[in-house]
C-alpha cells in the first residue's frame, strides 16, 4: 500500500498539483483522505482510484499496475445483510446482525479502505444507539463528518448512513430541537426526495430507509411540508424495486398524515388495515405487532 501511495504522490507532483488542487471541492476525495492514501495509511476504494487516475491523466490500470482493489465478496455480503435486516426491536434479529459485525471485525475491518471503515462505524453506532437509547453513540462521527454532508446536494452511501444516524439521534432528542436543527431537517428532507435521480438502483433500499426515518422525524416535530412528497417517493422506490418489505411502514406514515394533518379517521383506518394485511402477507409477525401497537397509541392520543 505504501508503494501504491508513493506512486500517486510522485504522479501528483509530476503534474504540479497540490493535494488541495487534486481534491477540488472534496466531494469525491478529501485532502485528509488523499494524505492517508499517499502515506500508505489507508486503502482507497475503486471510486477514489478512478477519480485520482482521471485527475492525474492516467488509466486505472496504469495507476494500479494491475493490482486488484476490489472488496472481498464475503465482506460486501455481510455489509449488505447488516443494511437489509430489519430489526424492529427483535432480540433474535439483533443477535443475528451482531454476528455479521463480529465477522467483519475479525476478518476484514483492519484492511478495509477508510471509506468502508466509516460505513461499518456508522452502522454499528446506529445499532448501538437504537438498542440502548443512548444518543451519544455516533456523536463523534457526526461531529467529524456531518458538516461535509450538509454541504452536498447529491448523497453517496456514507452520506445516507450519516443522515440516518443524525435522524435517529434527533428523533430521540426531538423535544430539544432548536430552530437551526429544524432548518437542517427541512433542508435534508428537500434534498432527499431528489436523490432517486442520482442513486444507483442497487442502493435504493438505503434511500428508502432514510426517507422513512425522515418521515418519522417530520411527524414528531409536526413539520408536514415534505411529508406527502416523501410518501410519493417511497412508493416510487417500492414500485421500481418490487421490494415490499417496508410497504407497511409507508402505509403507517400515510395513516399518521391522515390522522394528524387531514384529520380523516376513515382514511387513516383504511391505511392501517392495509399495513397490517401487508405485514401478514410478508409473514412478519413482529412488524404486525408493532403496527397494531402504534395504531392503539395513535387512537388513544386522538381521544385525549
Amino acid at each position: 500500500m505504501k508503494k501504491f501511495g508513493g506512486k500517486i504522490k510522485r504522479l501528483r507532483l509530476a503534474n504540479k498539483l497540490t493535494r488541495e488542487e487534486l481534491c477540488g471541492d472534496e466531494t469525491e476525495l478529501s485532502v485528509r483522505q488523499l494524505a492517508r492514501i499517499e502515506s500508505g495509511q489507508s486503502a482507497p476504494t475503486l471510486n477514489k482510484i478512478r477519480y485520482i487516475a482521471k485527475c492525474l491523466g492516467v488509466t486505472v490500470g496504469e495507476l494500479t499496475d494491475g493490482e486488484s482493489f476490489a472488496l472481498p465478496a464475503r465482506y460486501e455480503e455481510l455489509k449488505y445483510l447488516i443494511m437489509r435486516t430489519p430489526i424492529y426491536d427483535d432480540s433474535s434479529r439483533v443477535e443475528l446482525v451482531e454476528t455479521y459485525f463480529d465477522e467483519i471485525y475479525e476478518y476484514y475491518y483492519n484492511s478495509l479502505p477508510e471509506e468502508e471503515q466509516l460505513s461499518i462505524d456508522v452502522l454499528q453506532s446506529s445499532l448501538d444507539a437504537h438498542m440502548t437509547d443512548n444518543i451519544e453513540f455516533g456523536s463523534g462521527l457526526l461531529q467529524d463528518y456531518f458538516e461535509q454532508v450538509k454541504a452536498k446536494k447529491v448523497y453517496g452511501i456514507n452520506d445516507l448512513l450519516l443522515i440516518g444516524l443524525y435522524f435517529y439521534q434527533s428523533s430521540s432528542d426531538h423535544i430539544y430541537l432548536d430552530d437551526t436543527s429544524l432548518e437542517t431537517l427541512d433542508m435534508l428532507a428537500g434534498r432527499l426526495v431528489l436523490q432517486t435521480r442520482y442513486i444507483v438502483p442497487s442502493h435504493l433500499f438505503l434511500l428508502r430507509d432514510v426517507l422513512l426515518q425522515c418521515s418519522g422525524l417530520l411527524l414528531l416535530t409536526k413539520s408536514y411540508q415534505h411529508l406527502l412528497t416523501i410518501v410519493q417517493e417511497l412508493n416510487t422506490i417500492i414500485s421500481k424495486t418490487q421490494d415490499y418489505q417496508k410497504k407497511p411502514l409507508v402505509d403507517m406514515i400515510e395513516w399518521k398524515y391522515y390522522l394528524y394533518v387531514d384529520q380523516d379517521f376513515s382514511a387513516a383506518q383504511l391505511k392501517y388495515q392495509q399495513a397490517v394485511q401487508f405485514s401478514v402477507m410478508i409473514d412478519d409477525e413482529i412488524l404486525k405487532e408493532n403496527l397494531e401497537k402504534e395504531w392503539r397509541n395513535d387512537s388513544l392520543q386522538l381521544r385525549t
